[in-house]
């Protein structure tokens, strides 16, 4: 089939077309990325891509069983099942019957729904429980949620000692990853509200350093046209402009990602879109412009993925056509502004000597389309920042940090995490690591000792005083040194390096909420806590974890169960508790077994119960008032 794009040099002549008739719609979006070469077996991967996507799911065993009539198949590379094709229709919609399972599933936090693709980038990072990690425009959660579960099944049984902040910039978007996160322990999670660009940096709160990360991961805001198989519409309505629009916000985040990682530490660029001018061509910018990184092969183990691309077509604004050089564009689309040269392969912008090198990083870049894998598409850089040698500066040395426009006095080498940076004493007073290509020698005189900066407002507090009376009374054997209290009283399962946190910037405070760790008790209202033998509640979204480690947990048959459900109520002596303590619990089914018995499936709620003059009567969702949310236990306003 002749292409509707037209990629020569020369213009037809006569009126430019009107935007309606320009190129767009499924036979345009074929034509537009076939010319783009994306890989060997596009047919294969055209076909694949007309069919609607089948489910992918991560998931725990128990919902392996309820999914058999959808014939569910594990993805070796990811760990997540695909279930047959015949689980959606042609539109993509779910079977009734399987949209009520995973419903329920997911109520239950036992199957997570997320799309194979969208996994890549977590498993390329090689994630450790240790590492401190930020996603840049993490709602609505999914990779959240695995990076999480990687986290905390390298760690074992232990809490790991590592941090997630997870960002986002919409309010709306992070009270759904709110919502999504609060069924798993997240001790490690610090939910912010942000512009990704403009990322504040994040201090400790002892000595006020700067938080650099191990691992950054930026899964931009993009055209999505990769997802195609899922949004069965957008073919129909595609343009092969509406990634150009993408392009300069999708630059900023990854050069401000680039900012926040620590030497040799790695960074994810990725999206959802087929677009080269929202992927190539946005990390051959940023490297063209920060020499001090260099993308690495991606190696998922089972997984092949088509290699970057090192020259593309950019499409026009106006015209039915593309783009392979700046200098084939008009003047007049030029004159637009819309289009820029870092939309274009390297030899529009980077010096001659730099263009072969950086083609070459792009062709470590990875494409993964429903012909390398019978999912979705995505496109993944992986980036890590080269270890700055310091040899060019001594202990003493005046410099200028060329990136904040301070003077300071180098006061030696970074360690640890800062390895490769060179400490600096700023002239009023404040200390930071800095990479050596942002720091300009200034003379060799050395500067007089100042004093160190004060330390600052930590996020998170020590636990009460009388935390073992709290523990011994819910008989829950959790170490004082994994917990913290938030600023609204909120007891709340906390890692090391998230207890560590300063207070956070203003710029991010001031948006009125931020979320931290897994709160696990709050102070009840004084009226329920007179008639408690203890008057820290456990909060709802926990209980499902504290009744397995705790001893108030009671275990009750699905019919006493189904009383409580209805009732809101039941009494003490049936459900086993008449000799217990006044007080607080923690109320769960038993599943039914026995021939005949119905399943319940996987909905197995653990609920939070107030045992009082023989009756066990069942709380308000986390809190005194019944429409009170975790957001609005775990968001506090400053």
């Amino acid at each position: 089939m002749e292409s509707p794009f037209q990629s020569s040099r020369s213009e037809a002549s006569g009126d430019l077309p009107d935007l309606a008739d320009l190129p767009g719609g499924l036979e345009h979006f074929e034509a537009f990325y076939r010319e783009q070469k994306l890989c060997k077996d596009w047919d294969l991967c055209w076909q694949r891509m007309r069919l609607p996507l089948p489910p992918c799911l991560r998931l725990e065993a128990e919902a392996l069983k309820l999914l058999a009539p959808w014939q569910p198949e594990l993805v070796p590379w990811c760990g997540a099942f695909r279930l047959h094709a015949h689980a959606v229709d042609e539109l993509g919609h779910y079977h009734p019957e399987l949209a009520k399972v995973l419903s329920d599933g997911q109520r239950a936090g036992k199957i997570i729904r997320q799309e194979s693709a969208s996994m890549l980038p977590a498993l390329a990072l090689g994630i450790q429980p240790e590492h401190k990690i930020v996603e840049l425009c993490a709602a609505p959660g999914s990779k959240t949620l695995q990076i999480l579960d990687i986290m905390q099944a390298s760690a074992g049984s232990q809490v790991p000692s590592g941090l997630l902040v997870a960002n986002d910039s919409k309010g709306g978007r992070l009270r759904k990853l709110i919502d999504r996160v609060r069924r798993v322990p997240a001790s490690p999670l610090l939910v912010t509200r942000a512009d990704a660009r403009r990322f504040p940096q994040l201090r400790q709160h002892a000595d006020g350093c700067p938080v650099l990360f191990d691992r950054v991961l930026c899964d931009v805001p993009c055209s999505g046209d990769g997802t195609m198989r899922k949004a069965r519409s957008l073919l129909r309505r595609w343009t092969p402009r509406a990634g150009v629009g993408h392009h300069g916000i999708q630059l900023e985040i990854l050069l401000q990602g680039l900012k926040l990682l620590a030497p040799k530490g790695l960074l994810a660029y990725s999206t959802c879109a087929l677009n080269p001018v929202e992927c190539e061509a946005v990390v051959s910018a940023a490297l063209c412009q920060q020499p001090g990184f260099e993308t690495v092969p991606i190696q998922v183990p089972g997984l092949q993925l088509e290699p970057g691309l090192p020259t593309w077509r950019v499409p026009a604004l106006t015209r039915a056509a593309t783009w392979a050089t700046w200098h084939e564009v008009p003047e007049d689309e030029k004159a637009s502004g819309q289009l820029r040269r870092s939309m274009f392969p390297p030899a529009a912008y980077a010096a001659t000597a730099m263009v072969a090198g950086l083609e070459q990083q792009l062709l470590r870049c990875g494409r993964l389309l429903p012909s390398n894998d019978d999912g979705g598409c995505f496109f993944l850089a992986l980036v890590r920042r080269k270890e700055e040698g310091t040899a060019a500066f001594s202990k003493g040395d005046r410099v200028l940090a060329t990136a904040v426009g301070q003077q300071g006095v180098v006061r030696g080498p970074g360690t640890k995490q800062f390895r490769g940076l060179l400490r600096v004493l700023y002239d009023d007073g404040s200390q930071y690591h800095v990479a050596p290509n942002e720091l300009l020698k200034l003379s060799p005189e050395t500067a007089v000792e100042q004093a160190k900066p004060a330390s600052l407002r930590p996020l998170l507090c020590a636990v009460p005083d009388d935390w073992h009376r709290i523990a011994g009374f819910f008989g829950v054997d959790l170490l004082a040194s994994c917990l913290a209290q938030g600023s609204g009283g909120a007891i709340c399962l906390a890692s090391p390096s998230l207890k560590a946190l300063a207070w956070l910037p203003e710029s991010m405070s001031e948006k009125g909420y931020w979320a931290a760790g897994r709160p696990l008790f709050f102070k009840a209202s004084s009226e329920v806590g007179a008639h408690a033998g203890n008057a820290w509640q456990p909060t709802a979204e926990a209980a499902a974890l504290l009744a397995g480690i705790c001893d108030r947990s009671l275990r009750l048959p699905m019919a006493l169960f189904r009383e409580f459900l209805s009732n809101g109520e039941v009494d003490a002596e049936a459900a086993g508790a008449s000799a217990w303590q006044d007080g607080f619990v923690l109320v769960s089914p038993l599943p039914e077994t026995g021939h005949g018995s119905r399943p319940e499936g996987l909905h197995r709620a653990s609920l939070v119960g107030h045992l009082h003059s023989g009756r066990i009567r069942r709380c308000a969702r986390a809190g005194a008032a019944p429409n009170c949310s975790l957001a609005q236990l775990w968001l506090k306003p400053t």
